[in-house]
């Protein structure tokens, strides 16, 4: 089992903000638990996902139809198995070249050392003004 540590966080986000899905895999635990608060009509991959496999997918079409220029967690704090982040974003859409810059609050739960549990929340207004005008 690998420990919660905040290194072990920040290898699992650098390892999403660079599309290497196959590493982030093995940092998912089977069932995971993943909720984002983010409007699904612009964000579709985002909202509500159970289980690895569909997560996964929800990531493969995010890194298809965005660009993730920045990805940083600016805070990471961890208590045992929980662990909270604040993370600077900016992305850029595949489609419009439109750029977006927000912040997020993430939650993650770990179990046996993988990620059971997700929960983000965005400033998604401002990033759907942003890409839209």
């Amino acid at each position: 089992m690998t420990p919660v540590t905040e290194d072990r966080i920040r290898q699992i986000y650098d390892d999403f903000a660079n599309g290497r899905l196959d590493r982030l895999a093995e940092a998912l635990d089977e069932h995971v638990h993943f909720i984002s608060n983010a409007p699904t009509d612009y964000f579709p991959y985002l909202g509500r996902h159970q289980g690895r496999a569909e997560v996964l997918k929800a990531f493969a079409e995010l890194h298809e139809k965005l660009e993730i220029v920045t990805f940083c967690p600016l805070t990471v704090l961890v208590d045992h198995n929980d662990a909270a982040l604040t993370v600077f974003m900016r992305i850029k859409d595949r489609t419009s070249g439109q750029f977006a810059t927000f912040m997020a609050a993430h939650f993650l739960q770990f179990r046996n050392g993988l990620v059971a549990g997700y929960c983000g929340i965005i400033d998604s207004l401002k990033a759907v003004q942003q890409l839209t005008d």
